[in-house]
């Protein structure tokens, strides 16, 4: 899953708003950034066959300090250890910050369980392997990905409100862009030549959209409950 997993970043700014949209889309993706450098160090491994399933050519061999449920918990607890203790999240002690973002990050597994082939493991060695295989049907994944995405936007956009043209349209312009290149992207069926390729080009993918997501986010501010 890609984009599916921005909408449950979206959703949680409802729970904290003064948690930064991009700090809450880096934990989103936190576990797939990890990845992106352990197979560029040969740590995981990935294959790229073309038509393997309708929606991904990806053949993940080997991704178990990534993808597995065990360590998904643990880069959770790790995420919220952060947040509670390093001084640049000093401003949001007290809150739900840390708490949050630590189940940002462990949703990443739940999300990826649908669409996966059963090649995401329970824990390391020969643990039990699982996936529901959604990726072998194409109009299914899309669906699935707008679905969570406009989700997540919908609910972002209720609990907040714009300060400016930025805020009014910023966050639900890249929704579009998201949907429209992962919606091409997918229907091509363009492989990338090679798993350290995709690799490399998905590590600065994820910190881009971070970043314009943080950006975004500054002129959005929280409407105020009674």
């Amino acid at each position: 899953m890609f984009i599916g997993h921005y909408g449950v970043a979206l959703a949680a700014k409802k729970i904290e708003p003064k948690l930064s949209l991009g700090w809450l889309f880096a934990a989103s993706q936190f576990v797939d950034i990890l990845w992106t450098m352990f197979v560029f160090a040969g740590i995981e491994h990935v294959e790229i066959e073309p038509g393997l399933m309708e929606a991904s050519p990806m053949n993940f061999v080997s991704y178990p300090y990534t993808h597995s449920l065990l360590m998904s918990v643990v880069w959770g607890v790790l995420v919220y250890a952060l947040v509670y203790a390093l001084p640049i999240f000093k401003a949001l002690r007290g809150t739900k910050a840390a708490l949050i973002m630590g189940a940002v990050t462990l949703s990443h597994w739940f999300l990826d369980l649908p669409v996966h082939r059963p090649d995401m493991p329970l824990a390391f060695g020969d643990s039990t392997k699982v996936g529901f295989g959604l990726w072998n049907n194409m109009a299914a994944t899309i669906a699935l990905e707008v679905l969570l995405l406009l989700g997540g936007l919908w609910i972002y956009r209720r609990a907040t409100k714009p300060d400016g043209k930025r805020g009014k349209y910023g966050i639900s312009i890249l929704c579009a862009v998201l949907i429209a290149v992962f919606t091409m992207t997918t229907v091509s069926q363009q492989p990338p030549p090679s798993g350290k390729a995709m690799a490399v080009t998905g590590f600065f993918m994820y910190l881009i959209i971070c970043g314009f997501a943080a950006w975004l986010d500054t002129r959005r501010v929280a409407v105020k409950t009674e």
